[in-house]
């Protein structure tokens, strides 16, 4: 394919000459010739080196000084409606970004043009107004807060940014999805996951797996002098998230407030979600947790743990 890519002209010279169709254009003076100079302009056209404020290179107008007789027929730059200038037209009408696909009839000179079913994606720089544009390919999707199976079985190739491609074999993602199959609900009820316990370090008694001992040691080493040891009874552990609708995660009961963000639950909180314990006017203690310090002090949600309410 990449073979395939390469070797293909940069732009075509048709009907003795009268007609250049390039993705981005071409100039007069590039016009029938083959170099690296000419396949970057009709590829990406005449950039200036700066970028704009939507990050997109900055262009010359190249078809305002065009004056051969040749028709350039171009695109790679949407407009929302094709126009002549100085014999050249970009049919480049945005239909991925909701415009529409438009075609040149030749010699005959007209324009035929279908509007795109849905804007199947969103650019860096607006393009149409939305009331012009198609409907999001996304709209009307009865369930498209869900996964898609398809888009991650199997073998997949991630681009990144600042790193190479990341490869994702298909039995890595066949494991990842049995493992994120054990919490398959909506990322936005994940308000609050209780933590699970941390095993001891494998003891060095050739006849246990885990042993008190290596779990003293931990803790004499980390300063703590005293440690309270209680019976553990294995079990499943269920969080009850009370809100006003499905679409609100947030408590039901109005009489919950906020504290003032100053002293953090027992426990300890962490400095991206710190959490603050308050209760009910029945009695009911709830878990808060906050965004980040400083930055607001309005609750996302919060977790109840539900004892004996008499308010309830």
């Amino acid at each position: 394919m990449a073979t395939f890519l390469y070797d293909l002209v940069s732009h075509y010279v048709l009907d003795g000459g009268d007609l250049i169709v390039a993705h981005a254009g071409l100039k007069e003076s590039l016009q029938g010739r083959t170099s690296g100079r000419v396949r970057d302009f009709a590829l990406f056209g005449e950039t200036t080196g700066e970028t704009d404020e939507f990050g997109l290179p900055v262009r010359y107008d190249w078809a305002t000084q065009y004056r051969r007789r040749a028709i350039v027929v171009y695109g790679h730059t949407p407009v929302p409606e094709a126009e002549w200038i100085n014999r050249t037209i970009n049919i480049d009408t945005g239909c991925a970004f909701g415009g529409m696909l438009t075609a040149l009839r030749y010699p005959e000179g007209e324009l035929v043009s279908v509007p795109a079913m849905h804007t199947y994606y969103r650019p860096a720089r607006p393009f149409l107004a939305p009331e012009v544009a198609a409907p999001s390919v996304e709209e009307g999707r009865p369930y498209d807060d869900l996964l898609d199976i398809g888009d991650v079985a199997g073998k997949r190739i991630i681009p990144t940014r600042l790193q190479r491609n990341v490869t994702i074999r298909e039995e890595n993602a066949a494991a990842a999805l049995e493992v994120m199959s054990r919490f398959a609900i909506d990322p936005r009820w994940l308000i609050y996951l209780p933590p699970t316990m941390s095993p001891s370090e494998t003891s060095h008694r050739p006849d246990l797996l885990e042993h008190p001992t290596e779990a003293f040691a931990h803790y004499r080493q980390q300063g703590v002098p005293e440690v309270i040891c209680e019976e553990k009874h294995m079990g499943s552990r269920a969080v009850l998230v009370v809100c006003r609708d499905e679409q609100t995660p947030w408590p039901a009961s109005a009489s919950v407030k906020a504290p003032a963000p100053a002293t953090p639950a027992p426990g300890g909180a962490s400095s991206r979600m710190p959490r603050w314990k308050t209760q009910c006017s029945g009695g009911c203690e709830a878990l808060w947790m906050l965004p980040e310090r400083g930055k607001s002090s309005t609750p996302i949600g919060c977790v109840w743990t539900v004892r004996s309410c008499p308010g309830r």
